[in-house]
């Protein structure tokens, strides 16, 4: 959806949806998303998207020499591409993804040449005269990756960063290449996220930059500020205990932009029934989850962890798991969606320049009360969960006190 202030955009998150080929991509597209888009503002002149394209996808666009009718056909269905999902780089459907969501890391030259063909094809969908996002893994697993890897990936950044300068020089297309702080990752909160943009993307990464083009420090820190910035997704702040807003105010302090937010609600539960969780823990997508009790957190890489561990967790305690469930879901017993995504923070996100906002909800393709239903009266469900959700987004925006209705 288009909202009237300022030129914000909403949409949702479109790897919800399988997309392992380029058929997935494009029913989810062109059938997925303007069926849910119909039931929230069946009026709107046009509708945002944010695609995500796989590597596979992403070659077979270029080398097949499809862009240009994908564009077309964008067009024709009123869809506006304002952002793409650039962090899983294969397969995030019907089988274990778990860590492997984190591989290859951004010290591989494959991220790298992957994320600069999201560059093209994203600088050809998204519209004149405005930014626009990829969003990218943080770094790489934490437990995978060595000093030397975090130091290649901020060069391979800076280098990504560079090739958007250039892009932006020939055809004004302005991208943000934003990290998504995840848990367990090098990058999984605001303070790692600050460690590693200050201490290793602007170190190593300009000075990669300087050596290889020749250019002064003053320069290549102005090219890594204006396209690398942070992907803030509620959820994954939420569990590892950032406060949103504190989250914007430091960034802003920082020169460091916002390309985009993500916005989910974090499954939660209340002891001492943490059994309650048994039909969340799925066998593939990775949801690592916090314990807190008397002021003190527990990890846990995976929610299998935590289960196996459940009985001889304080009763006293809750938990906060990795798992994106609906804004509007009732809960069922101590289980509830949690999250602090008020009108208040949509308002303080907008005064901070944030124009791109997504529903980030991909697990419900693996949702308890989905698992058991399949063909059309799955699809019917999940269009109707993700209306649901967006329609209580717009109230979110709506009652902000700047004017955003929908057009």
């Amino acid at each position: 959806m288009i909202l009237k202030h300022n030129n914000i955009f909403l949409t949702y998150s479109l790897n919800l949806h399988p997309g392992e080929e380029l058929e997935d991509v494009q029913y989810a597209l062109f059938s997925s998303a303007p069926a849910v888009f119909q039931k929230v503002m069946p009026d709107s002149p046009a509708y945002a998207v944010g695609p995500w394209l796989n590597h596979r996808v992403a070659h077979e666009i270029i080398k097949n020499n499809i862009l240009e009718s994908l564009k077309q056909r964008l067009h024709d269905h009123n869809l506006i591409t304002i952002t793409l999902n650039g962090f899983p780089y294969s397969t995030f459907h019907g089988q274990r993804v778990k860590e492997l969501v984190y591989k290859p890391d951004w010290s591989s030259e494959e991220r790298l040449d992957y994320t600069l063909l999201l560059v093209k094809i994203l600088s050809e969908l998204m519209p004149q005269r405005q930014w626009a996002s990829i969003s990218t893994l943080p770094v790489g697993y934490a437990r995978l990756c060595s000093n030397e890897v975090i130091d290649r990936s901020a060069e391979n950044m800076a280098l990504c960063a560079w090739h958007l300068h250039k892009c932006a020089e020939q055809n004004g297309k302005q991208i943000v290449l934003s990290i998504e702080p995840e848990p367990d990752c090098i990058v999984e909160d605001l303070e790692t996220f600050l460690k590693f943009y200050n201490d290793r993307l602007l170190c190593s990464g300009i000075k990669y930059l300087q050596r290889r083009y020749n250019l002064t420090p003053a320069v290549s820190e102005r090219i890594v500020r204006r396209h690398v910035g942070m992907c803030l997704d509620s959820v994954h702040a939420t569990v590892c205990g950032d406060d949103m807003v504190e989250c914007l105010e430091t960034l802003a302090a920082e020169g460091i932009r916002t390309g985009k937010i993500q916005l989910g609600a974090v499954l939660r539960v209340q002891g001492p029934d943490f059994t309650r969780l048994e039909p969340f823990n799925d066998p593939v997508y990775l949801h690592q989850t916090r314990f807190f009790h008397d002021r003190t957190v527990t990890r846990f890489p995976d929610l299998a962890f935590f289960l196996e561990d459940a009985d001889m967790l304080s009763p006293h305690g809750n938990a906060l798991v990795h798992y994106h469930v609906p804004f509007t879901w009732k809960g069922t017993g101590p289980l509830t969606a949690y999250h602090s995504v008020t009108s208040d923070f949509i308002e303080k996100a907008m005064d901070f320049g944030v124009t791109c906002f997504e529903l980030e909800i991909y697990t419900l393709s693996v949702f308890p009360e989905l698992i058991n239903i399949t063909g059309t009266e799955r699809e019917r469900l999940i269009t109707g969960m993700i209306a649901d959700e967006l329609k209580w987004l717009l109230e979110k925006f709506d009652s902000t006190k700047s004017d955003t209705g929908g057009t």
